[in-house]
């Protein structure tokens, strides 16, 4: 039986020598692997259709045996190019691909998931190109890498109260960014932070709210100072590790941080 969706290509890798296993999530479906097979002939159908965070209506056959299900068609809707010119962007794509990857499972419904991983990409693609890290100003002082001895936060908590951290620069663009899509991720799983049981100052407070329930080009206008984002930078940090156990790799990236 062949079953019909639409669907953002999350990761691609080879299969064989001519054949691609794509990772896709979908609104109805969650996350779904398939098997193209021929997509790496010069001459396949599926040529220039299946490449990292593409947007395309597809058509599969499910395996009975296994997760990795047949690929019949794929006609392509969006391709997010600018992603591929901005290595900042194509970062901060793949650390929200690697958070969503590993707080989900294969095959379940993800449609509010979805929806957020293709809004985050719009507003991506919307915003301004990242300049190198020497010609952009006013980096915001950030800690977040714990120290050793530091302790796991209590439920509902999150914030992570160790004795001294790393310090480090983080961009505040993409901060916000990045803070928005943990939050909102957070609560489309059931994971709102409790803010009454939280220590974070009233201000900090006023940010989750709007970075968790404001659409992207509202978010796009906050300006956290840098307490802000310092605070909300260990709070987040904590409450994903206690969650989830660890922190996907990228997340420095993302954020935009670099040595002081």
């Amino acid at each position: 039986m062949i079953e019909t969706a639409a669907g953002l290509v999350l990761r691609t890798r080879p299969l064989t020598e001519t054949s691609l296993i794509v990772h896709w999530l979908t609104p109805t479906l969650g996350r779904l692997a398939t098997v193209a097979k021929g997509a790496r002939r010069a001459n396949s159908p599926f040529r220039g259709k299946l490449d990292l965070f593409y947007l395309a209506d597809f058509s599969f056959s499910r395996s009975r045996r296994s997760e990795l299900h047949t690929l019949r068609e794929a006609s392509l809707r969006q391709t997010h190019s600018r992603l591929r010119e901005d290595l900042g962007l194509l970062q901060q794509a793949c650390y929200c691909t690697a958070l969503v990857e590993q707080s989900t499972e294969m095959e379940t419904p993800l449609a509010g998931v979805f929806e957020l991983m293709t809004g985050l990409l719009g507003q991506l693609v919307a915003g301004p190109l990242h300049e190198p890290r020497g010609a952009r100003a006013g980096p915001l002082s950030l800690s977040l890498s714990p120290s050793e001895g530091e302790r796991v936060p209590k439920a509902g908590e999150g914030a992570v109260q160790g004795p001294e951290v790393r310090q480090r620069a983080v961009e505040a663009p993409q901060a916000t960014t990045i803070f928005a899509f943990e939050l909102k991720l957070l609560t489309d799983l059931g994971l709102k932070p409790d803010l009454d049981q939280s220590n974070l100052n009233p201000g900090t407070k006023q940010l989750v709210k709007a970075l968790a329930e404001k659409d992207w080009p509202v978010v796009a206008r906050l300006k956290p100072t840098a307490a802000q984002a310092a605070e909300l930078g260990r709070f987040l940090h904590g409450f994903l590790i206690y969650h989830l156990g660890r922190i996907p790799k990228g997340r420095e990236a993302a954020l935009g941080i670099g040595e002081t």
